[in-house]
């Protein structure tokens, strides 16, 4: 069953996204913005849950949405995300909790009388009509005057650039062109609120970036009140005014971008922001500390760190010689990306990754020393992933960027840093049990 099918039993059908005009813009108003933030655009969540008999997709989350506000709703496969999105559409009952659109509870609303429109991952388009019919089905068939149809279409048409592919149809156009009719049928309701269901996801990485960079800028221009669903944190980072990070059916960690990315709430939070994702290590007990696990020369936090989890983003860590200060360790093989690479490494029983600049001649098995700077370091609860208010141990690593040099690395791959004079005016770790810095 398609979109568009589902979507055929709701009164005032949610495939035409248009279907209700309620909170519409003024006639005439501007092509660049077609509403101004307004508080019938506050979403609000209470205690919203979702089950199938013993099934839980949702279970109990609540949020509040800022008019004109882009959130973005990300998380994996099966963690809820897209269920939360189809309950405030109302193509999904909530089975408990309150949802509310501005100040009216729509819990049972229809999604016709929600004031909402929306963009499927799938497209939704009726291959037989073309594109300006797509565009201004829904206007047609709540019987808005042509002239008017007309008028709106003409402005929606140049704001997605599709003013030359207006009688083509659907199997004439590219996949980024086939999502921006989409757009422009969920922009031409005016409704002051959009859900966006994973829109970008059957195109290729290029389109996907010129899409993302489209809707954003849409969003910025009309004033929208934008709900955005995916499994791509790039899209999530680089799209959204705030994330909401799912996970099981619940709410792992709400913020802006950099929020989640500098200060990730849980392990989950860690490992699934950032590329690659941030390094999560085992700790043990030492005689000065605790220590990663395997690797008992060097600890790298106080003794109440032992047992839990070290967090370390790859960019934060930086390769030394092997006679240098720092946490031992050993090269595993390194993936070349062009700009960077990625270096796989052995620490103890542990591995972790490191991005270096450019493509450093290092050696498998080569011996090597890590050092990161004291708040880079993140640590996170063994028995349930949360975050913990403890400091690591500044391994010295000075501010920027890392790089190899190969004329000083040899046959060992040695890696060194841009900056030799200030890292070697720091001490970094300890290489002897029991010796307290």
């Amino acid at each position: 069953m398609t979109a568009m099918q589902r979507l055929d039993g709701h009164r005032g059908s949610s495939m035409n996204p248009d279907n209700n005009n309620q909170n519409q813009a003024p006639r005439g108003q501007p092509p660049h913005r077609l509403v101004g933030p307004s508080d019938s655009q506050r979403i609000r969540l209470e205690a919203v849950s979702k089950r199938w008999g013993e099934s839980v997709a949702v279970d109990g989350i609540g949020f509040d949405v800022v008019p004109g506000e882009f959130v973005i709703m990300l998380g994996p496969s099966g963690c809820g995300k897209s269920t939360t999105l189809r309950m405030i559409a109302g193509l999904e009952q909530a089975s408990a909790g309150r949802i509310h659109i501005g100040e009216r509870d729509v819990t049972y609303l229809p999604p016709g009388d929600r004031g909402i429109s929306m963009v499927f991952q799938s497209y939704a388009l009726f291959p037989h009509l073309s594109v300006a019919d797509n565009i201004v089905f829904g206007l047609r068939s709540r019987k808005v005057p042509k002239a008017e149809r007309r008028e709106r279409l003409a402005r929606v048409a140049e704001l997605v650039d599709l003013q030359v592919y207006l009688e083509r149809k659907p199997a004439q156009l590219s996949g980024g062109q086939r999502q921006r009719v989409a757009l422009a049928r969920a922009i031409i309701s005016e409704h002051p609120i959009c859900l966006m269901d994973e829109p970008l996801s059957n195109l290729d990485a290029r389109l996907r970036g010129e899409m993302r960079r489209e809707i954003k800028a849409l969003q910025q221009r009309l004033g929208m009140t934008v709900i955005y669903v995916t499994h791509d944190q790039v899209e999530a980072m680089s799209m959204g005014d705030r994330v909401i990070l799912m996970q099981g059916g619940k709410i792992e960690q709400d913020g802006t971008p950099a929020e989640l990315y500098d200060r990730p709430a849980t392990a989950f939070a860690a490992s699934f922001i950032g590329s690659p994702a941030m390094n999560l290590v085992s700790l043990a007990a030492a005689a000065d500390g605790a220590v990663i696990e395997g690797e008992p020369r060097c600890s790298v936090a106080s003794h109440e760190a032992k047992g839990h989890w070290l967090g370390i983003r790859p960019e934060e860590i930086y390769l030394l010689p092997a006679d240098a200060p720092g946490v031992p360790a050993e090269v595993i093989d390194a993936e070349y990306l062009g700009a960077d690479s990625i270096v796989r490494l052995k620490v103890g029983s542990q591995q972790l990754r490191a991005r270096l600049d450019g493509k450093p001649a290092l050696t498998a098995g080569s011996p090597c020393r890590l050092q990161w700077r004291s708040e880079a370091a993140h640590f996170f609860a063994a028995e349930d992933g949360q975050r913990l208010a403890i400091v690591g141990h500044d391994l010295a690593a000075p501010s920027g960027r890392q790089r190899f040099q190969p004329g000083r690395a040899g046959a060992e791959g040695n890696v060194v840093q841009e900056r030799e004079a200030q890292a070697s005016s720091h001490h970094a770790g300890n290489d002897t049990p029991g010796v307290n810095r």
